[in-house]
């Protein structure tokens, strides 16, 4: 009877992994400086021109954070600290960022709303 609990949970278990591990392929790829998303390019002289279509890109990703807000409570605190990393740098998405960021700051749990509140777009 017990291994039919724990194939059960396996399943969930293994998507869980799999949406946290999604959220970190997102934050990564809007990190990634020259390979077409916003990146962190206050460390280099050089000047990064991103295109359009660069800039779809990025907001593909930006919206998986956004959209992760449904997730479970670690999911939740991970993209409490990443959606205001790129509030600036994606700014068609903003209205949306801040919905999403408010309703972690609303979560019944206390250590999402810690999250949320700690890394608050000002």
């Amino acid at each position: 009877m017990s291994q039919a609990v724990s194939a059960a949970s396996a399943p969930a278990s293994e998507e869980k992994k799999d949406h946290v591990a999604q959220i970190y392929e997102a934050f990564e790829k809007l990190v990634e400086p020259g390979e077409g998303v916003v990146g962190d390019v206050s460390r280099s002289s050089d000047v990064l021109v991103v295109s359009l279509m660069d800039l779809q890109v990025s907001e593909n990703w930006y919206l998986v954070l956004i959209d992760a807000v449904k997730g479970e409570s670690k999911v939740k605190q991970l993209v409490a600290e990443f959606i205001p990393r790129f509030f600036d740098q994606v700014p068609k998405l903003q209205e949306q960022a801040l919905n999403a960021q408010l309703d972690l700051c609303e979560d019944e749990n206390s250590n999402v709303r810690f999250f949320s509140g700690l890394w608050f777009p000002c």
